[in-house]
């Protein structure tokens, strides 16, 4: 199911993409970022299609994959610990400013933390979406990308991609 929303997301994108021979812009973007947050560090790679560009306003659709990186120290008895997520979003760009909303298919566990439930099995995975979002400023070249600033699954980030 969630295989066949991306496909059909995807698709969405490459649609109704505005594809021109005049355009002095790159209409593809893959970047990865690496962010941290004190005990939680995640990594990922995204992948950017614009459908829409205006001027110094440019709309993208992302989709990404991304892993986490915990010790588990700060979470509290029964906070979901994320492992991995998949997401699916729009990135509206002014300028140098970019924000993003979407979605994310997770896998997660739950934290023992410091007074763990005896009837709650630790070691087991569940899946779920969430919302994720973000806000940072991105500089791009011709062909190079660099991002920063700070977001839901991302954490304070920074990244850097290449256009294409």
């Amino acid at each position: 199911m969630f295989l066949k929303i991306v496909s059909f997301s995807l698709f969405i994108c490459f649609a109704f993409t505005q594809m021109s021979a005049q355009n002095n812009y790159r209409n593809n973007s893959i970047h990865v970022s690496y962010g941290n947050l004190i005990f939680v560090s995640q990594a990922n790679i995204s992948y950017e299609r614009t459908l829409v560009q205006k001027n110094i306003f440019s709309t993208r659709a992302r989709i990404g994959y991304g892993n986490y990186l915990s010790n588990n120290f700060d979470f509290d008895t029964n906070a979901k610990v994320h492992e991995n997520y998949l997401s699916l979003g729009i990135v509206q760009l002014i300028g140098p400013l970019e924000v993003s909303v979407g979605t994310a298919y997770t896998s997660f566990t739950f934290s023992p933390g410091f007074d763990p439930d005896p009837s709650v099995n630790y070691e087991e995975r569940f899946n779920g979406f969430e919302i994720i979002g973000n806000i940072g400023l991105r500089y791009t070249t011709n062909k190079w990308l660099f991002r920063g600033g700070i977001g839901n699954h991302e954490k304070i980030y920074f990244g850097v991609g290449l256009n294409f």
